[in-house]
């Protein structure tokens, strides 16, 4: 049939009105000669308009550049498949995927376009690749590696995890079935083969423990299961498994009598912690609402309204709850770590109370604050934490009546001092010294005391980490700690933290502050709590912003992915239903590239949840949080 482009025929106009993806006939200047329902749709001119542009009219700017190569090539091509970004009348891009052919028109060369939008496309890539990077994450956190094989042509595959348990390098080409024997000791090598092929014989898994060969001759234990892998007729294809480093597991097996009682004690500290992290993470919630909705009547009371007596002991109450909730995450080990600037002095004396309290009216308590002692930079909660754990092994240590006395001073350490210390560089450090009048060490019990599981107490009196987490945050903190003691003599527990190189900076409220957290932005808030979520929006909307608010990131994403849905700020909570936040916050990067975002949470205790996003320059909000506290994150995280 000859197709007639000044009038195409109704047969014509119907073939091509019924096509999904968008067709263009373009002449070879790029000039749009026809074009189908769906260009309308999709780029929302009317077909008359279309007619009028060019290709160039419906490209994004920075893929322009190309186009005349691209012309010229489809006009001598047999075709051509590529990827570009192309505008919508309104001027939002979207991603396609475009085919051109060369066609001849009564004897006029022109080119067929045919145009696809691959958004929901690329959304998808995005969280399959989000899930791939998961996968990866976790395995090498757990020490699992994966592999495949293919029974037909014998080729198998493994994870890169499953190479650094065999300690050879992923680049590598993956051997054959047969050659895996040189991974294994001989006898368990004999049992996986057996196992292996029984599998394969009869379609049963199997889990079998197994000794690993390392490439550098080392050996570690692993449990390695096996499935078999079907067609869809129910043929057996191939076989699938991992493997689980359980080297730990085996030793703590081989000195049994030694490390049990101890492996209990820790599985037990662990369930508490988790149990606490848990109550707290709920906790905190009710709090951010009871602390929220207090702050927010108490705006709306004048000063002589007999009500505000009563509200202020409520939001008092709250806040001291919010407080003792951060020690239980402490405790907990998942309070989110965000180093400050401390006054060491201040700091201390604002934790003195606790420890009182902690330690009993038995033991005095001696402060003794140095004079211009200087800053230091930690989080606060492991500067509570290692007061807390020192001061309970000097009342355990004492057993009745006696002191601890807590000093600071400011030091310098030069280069002889620290070749005594490995670990420590020259330079201004702040010395923090706990002195007991208990029972001392000898020197035996000094060289173990830092040792994890370490304790000279009874049986179900400690658990041997006090001693150890010191070590743990005074390294972490690039400091130094020591022991000084003699048995019957007490003991001396001496710290060397590096001087904070800034000035110490402590942040106020000024006059004109209620301006400065307000703001006009719209914000896109995602949390699953419905009360925090709907005290969150209502502080922002005092605030001045426009909120719209989604429960689950399921939700959120649907509204991103909507082309007349614009928002500032993603701010959303960390654990959520589906996927955490910072999962949320990729997939969002992905579908608006630059939108800024701000973290919300009571509780981190999702692993990985927020691994290196506050080192990333991203900005978090502690729950519970008033409004002013929202309002000067919120001013942060737009940038101002």
């Amino acid at each position: 049939m000859k197709f007639d482009t000044d009038s195409p025929t109704s047969l014509a106009r119907a073939m091509l009105d019924s096509c999904l993806d968008v067709i263009l006939l373009l002449r070879l200047d790029g000039r749009i000669r026809e074009a189908n329902a769906a260009a309308v749709t999709t780029y929302g001119y009317r077909l008359d308009q279309l007619r009028g542009m060019t290709i160039s009219d419906l490209r994004a700017p920075e893929t322009r550049g190309d186009l005349p190569g691209r012309m010229a090539s489809a006009a001598v091509s047999a075709g051509e498949l590529f990827e570009t970004v192309h505008l919508r009348c309104d001027g939002s891009m979207f991603p396609v995927e475009v085919s051109v052919r060369s066609v001849s028109v009564d004897g006029d060369r022109y080119v067929v376009s045919i145009v696809r939008d691959i958004s929901t496309r690329r959304l998808a890539e995005a969280v399959l690749r989000n899930a791939e990077r998961r996968l990866r994450d976790a395995q090498r956190v757990a020490h699992v590696g994966s592999w495949d094989r293919d029974l037909a042509t014998g080729a198998i595959t493994w994870s890169e995890e499953l190479s650094a348990l065999y300690g050879v390098d992923p680049a590598q080409p993956v051997p054959g079935f047969d050659q895996l024997g040189r991974f294994y000791t001989a006898e368990s090598w004999r049992a996986l083969s057996a196992a292996v092929a029984r599998t394969v014989s009869t379609g049963l898994p199997f889990t079998l423990d197994v000794e690993i060969v390392r490439a550098d001759g080392t050996t570690i234990w692993a449990t390695t299961n096996c499935e078999a892998l079907r067609d869809g007729k129910g043929l057996i294809t191939g076989t699938r498994g991992t493997v689980l480093d359980i080297t730990e597991r085996k030793r703590a097996e081989q000195d049994k009598d030694g490390l049990t009682a101890q492996l209990l004690q820790a599985q037990k500290m662990e369930a508490v912690g988790r149990l606490a992290g848990g109550v707290a993470h709920d906790f905190n919630n009710m709090l951010a609402v009871i602390v929220g909705h207090a702050e927010l009547a108490l705006e709306n009371l004048p000063p002589a309204d007999d009500t505000r007596r009563d509200l202020e002991e409520i939001h008092a109450a709250a806040q001291k709850s919010a407080s003792l909730t951060r020690q239980l995450l402490a405790f907990a080990r998942k309070q989110t770590i965000r180093p400050q600037t401390l006054a060491i002095n201040q700091t201390v004396a604002e934790t003195l109370k606790m420890l009182r309290r902690l330690i009993g009216e038995g033991i005095e308590v001696i402060w003794k604050p140095g004079g211009g002692a200087p800053a230091v930079v930690m989080d606060p909660s492991q500067l509570d934490q290692l007061l807390v754990n020192i001061a309970v092994n000097a009342r355990d240590a004492i057993g009745g009546v006696g002191t601890i006395t807590i000093e600071t001073e400011a030091v310098a350490l030069d280069g002889e001092i620290c070749r005594e210390h490995p670990g420590l560089m020259p330079g201004e450090y702040m010395r923090l010294t706990v002195t007991d009048t208990g029972c001392g060490m000898s020197p035996e019990v000094m060289s173990k005391a830092f040792e994890p599981f370490y304790t000279t107490k009874d049986a179900g009196a400690g658990t041997g980490l006090g001693l150890a987490t010191v070590y743990g945050i005074v390294k972490q903190n690039g400091g130094h700690v020591g022991l000084k003691s003699q048995p019957g003599r007490g003991t001396a527990v001496v710290v060397y933290l590096p001087c904070a190189t800034g000035a110490l900076s402590i942040a106020g409220t000024s006059a004109d502050s209620r301006a400065q957290v307000q703001g006009r932005e719209r914000v896109l808030v995602v949390e699953d709590a419905d009360e925090v979520r709907a005290l969150t929006v209502t502080m922002l909307t005092r605030l001045g912003y426009s909120v719209t608010a989604a429960a689950t990131p399921v939700e959120a994403l649907e509204m991103a992915g909507r082309s007349d849905f614009v928002f500032d700020l993603l701010l959303t909570d960390v654990v959520l239903p589906e996927m955490n936040g910072r999962e949320l916050y990729a997939c969002m990067a992905a579908i608006r590239p630059g939108i800024k975002c701000l973290f919300m949470s009571g509780y981190t205790g999702d692993a990985g949840a927020l691994r290196g996003v506050l080192d990333e320059g991203h900005h978090f909000l502690q729950k519970p949080f008033s409004k002013m506290a929202l309002g000067e994150a919120v001013r942060r995280a737009l940038g101002e």
